[in-house]
C-alpha cells in the first residue's frame, strides 16, 4: 500500500512538473501569472523575493502580498505565499513564504533576500532559499539554495533583468535529488505611461528554452489588464486588477493545453513611508 501510494504521489508531480512541482519556479502573484510568468524585469512586485529579487532595489516604500492558487482545480495542489519587502536607504530587503502540496505531500519554501542599488540604473540582489519536503509516510528532506539576479535600467522606457536560481546546485540531504537549476533573462518595455510589455527567455537544467510574453495596460490608474503565452507546452494567460489607495487586488488564469485552468488571486498592501 505504502508503495502504491508514493508510486500515485510521484506520478501526480511529475505530471504538472511542467509548472507547479518539485521546487519549480512559478509565479507567486495574479500579476505575474497573468503576464505569462515574465518576471526578469518587472518591477514594483513584492514577489519578485521569488525570482529576481534584485528588482526590490525600486521599491521606496514598504509593500506585502498574498497569493492564493489551485493549479488545475485540484486541492492537491493548492499553492499559498506570502511575501514582504522593506526598503533601505541603498537597497531593499525581502523575505518569502510559500507552501504547497497538501497532506499527504507538502513542498514548503523560506526566502531572505537583499537587492543594492550599485547606481542611479544598475542593481544587483541575492537570496537564501531554505526548501523542505515532506512526504508522509516516508519523513522530511531539506536543502539550502542560493539565488542571484540583476536589474539594469537602459532608458526611461526599457528595464532588463536576469536572474539565476539554485547557483549552488542544491541537492536533498537524503537522496541527494539534485533541485531545479533556472536562468531566465528578459526585457520590460514601457512605450507609453500606462502600457508594458516583457519578454522574457526562461531555461531550467535538462529541459527546454522557453519564450515568454506579458502584456499590461492600465486604465485610469487604477484599473489593469493583462495577458501573457509561454511556449513549449503553450501556455494562454489572463487577468486584471484593481487598485484601491494602498491596497491592489489581482486576478490571474493560465490555460494549460492538457490539464485546464489555474486561477490565482492575490492582494498586494503597500504602506507609505511615515506610516
Amino acid at each position: 500500500m505504502k508503495k502504491h501510494l508514493f508510486w500515485t504521489l510521484c506520478s501526480l508531480f511529475l505530471l504538472t512538473r511542467a509548472t507547479f512541482a518539485g521546487f519549480e519556479l512559478t509565479p507567486h502573484s495574479a500579476r505575474a501569472g497573468a503576464m505569462g510568468f515574465t518576471t526578469a524585469a518587472l518591477k514594483n512586485n513584492p514577489e519578485s523575493v521569488f525570482s529576481n529579487m534584485s528588482t526590490l532595489a525600486n521599491f521606496n516604500q514598504k509593500a506585502v502580498s498574498f497569493l492564493y492558487s489551485r493549479p488545475y482545480g485540484m486541492k492537491e495542489l493548492d499553492l499559498a505565499a506570502f511575501s514582504a519587502v522593506l526598503p533601505m536607504r541603498q537597497g531593499a530587503v525581502g523575505i518569502g513564504f510559500s507552501t504547497y502540496g497538501f497532506e499527504l505531500y507538502q513542498e514548503q519554501s523560506v526566502l531572505f533576500s537583499y537587492s543594492r542599488r550599485i547606481s542611479e540604473s544598475f542593481s544587483l540582489g541575492a537570496s537564501i532559499h531554505y526548501m523542505k519536503l515532506q512526504i508522509k509516510n516516508y519523513g522530511s528532506d531539506y536543502s539550502l539554495a542560493f539565488d542571484l539576479g540583476f536589474a539594469v535600467q537602459l532608458s526611461e522606457q526599457i528595464n532588463w533583468g536576469f536572474y539565476s536560481t539554485n547557483v549552488n546546485r542544491a541537492r536533498f540531504s537524503r537522496n541527494r535529488d539534485l533541485l531545479p537549476q533556472s536562468f531566465s533573462s528578459g526585457i520590460s518595455y514601457q512605450p507609453l505611461g500606462n502600457l508594458l510589455i516583457n519578454i522574457d527567455i526562461f531555461k531550467e537544467i535538462s529541459f527546454p528554452v522557453e519564450l515568454r510574453t506579458g502584456f499590461e495596460y492600465v486604465f485610469w490608474d487604477k484599473v489593469s489588464f493583462r495577458s501573457g503565452m509561454i511556449s513549449d507546452p503553450a501556455h494562454y494567460c489572463f487577468g486584471f486588477g484593481f487598485r484601491f489607495h494602498r491596497f491592489q487586488c489581482d486576478y490571474g488564469v493560465m490555460f494549460h493545453p492538457q490539464l485546464g485552468a489555474t486561477h490565482q488571486f492575490s492582494i498586494e498592501i503597500n504602506f507609505p513611508r511615515g506610516n
